[in-house]
């Protein structure tokens, strides 16, 4: 007696399996379209908050003009010069103070940058470039349960 094997392809379809991966891409896709959703909207934020800041801005500068007394130094050195006092006086936890004093020289920094400004919506594009590149670094990431923006 002689045996004789022969191989035959057989093709399977295992359509639990498509259904899975369509289900998949049909969720990506959604998600896909909710992150989009959520770029637009913190771009529409983004443009009412520069908005408001320029409305801010046109009232202090009205403040300014009808101000008795001239500002001496701004907001950025007064903070400067209170970080300096701290350096030198070295009071118990004056690290933990000199830390808060440095945030907020540092915030007064950019607000007078949006000071300078001559139109704070001319800005904008800065920010939506980085808005996008946070939406993009956190959808790169893949999916999470928390969303790193909110």
């Amino acid at each position: 007696y002689k045996i004789i094997k022969e191989m035959v392809p057989e093709t399977r379809e295992y359509q639990h399996m498509k259904d899975r991966l369509r289900l998949g891409q049909e969720g990506l896709s959604a998600a896909q379209a909710l992150l989009e959703e959520k770029r637009q909207e913190m771009h529409r934020e983004a443009q009412l908050m520069l908005t408001d800041m320029q409305t801010v801005k046109a009232s202090l500068g009205e403040l300014d003009k009808v101000a008795l007394k001239p500002r001496v130094f701004t907001n950025a050195e007064y903070f400067q010069q209170m970080i300096q006092h701290e350096q030198e006086s070295k009071q118990p936890l004056h690290e933990e103070r000199i830390a808060g004093l440095r945030l907020l020289a540092e915030r007064a920094e950019t607000i007078e940058k949006f000071a300078q400004a001559e139109n704070l919506e001319e800005l904008f594009p800065q920010y939506r470039s980085v808005i996008d590149q946070v939406v993009d670094k956190v959808g790169a990431k893949g999916s999470r349960k928390t969303c790193a923006l909110m």
